[in-house]
């Protein structure tokens, strides 16, 4: 795995020569959430999911959890589309890099945080979170009861857990 800032050379390099010209109403100075929906290859999967989760979530009215977020596409849709606080966690520091630095260029980073962390020890208090969301990771975990315990813990009683994923 390479550092954060040639991750991010990687992402400014993809995102000027190939993307430009699909969307090049868009300030290139500033990318906002729309642009970066182009490079995000599961966007359009992961907006239909978001949707559908968020029906049976109420995200609104509090704070969501996005485990295994990666570099933060899911976080900032829910954060966008539906105007709710989301915190990330990623046991890949350069992705959590990449995740500030996109959802800081998409003007989010009041509403989306993200926390390098593991899904089997997540550095959170009990009952911190109003619901969660598990998007392709719990397939790379092989521990599942403790996966899943650990979201139970960081849960509140009453909120929801929104897994889509291959288990």
């Amino acid at each position: 795995m390479g550092s954060a800032s040639s991750t991010m050379q990687v992402i400014r390099k993809r995102l000027g020569r190939v993307y430009w010209p699909l969307r090049a109403a868009i300030c290139r100075s500033r990318p906002g959430i729309a642009y970066l929906r182009v490079t995000d290859p599961l966007w359009v999967a992961r907006r239909c999911l978001d949707r559908a989760i968020t029906r049976h979530q109420n995200v609104a009215r509090g704070w969501l959890l996005d485990i295994g977020c990666g570099i933060g596409g899911t976080a900032r849709c829910f954060a966008a589309t539906f105007d709710c606080q989301v915190t990330g966690l990623d046991l890949t520091p350069e992705y959590v890099d990449v995740a500030r630095t996109l959802t800081a260029w998409t003007g989010l980073a009041k509403r989306a945080r993200f926390e390098v962390g593991s899904a089997l020890a997540m550095p959170f208090d009990a009952e911190t979170f109003d619901g969660a969301v598990l998007l392709h990771v719990g397939m790379n975990i092989a521990d599942k009861q403790a996966l899943f315990a650990e979201a139970y813990r960081v849960l509140r009683p009453g909120a929801r857990f929104g897994v889509y994923d291959i288990l």
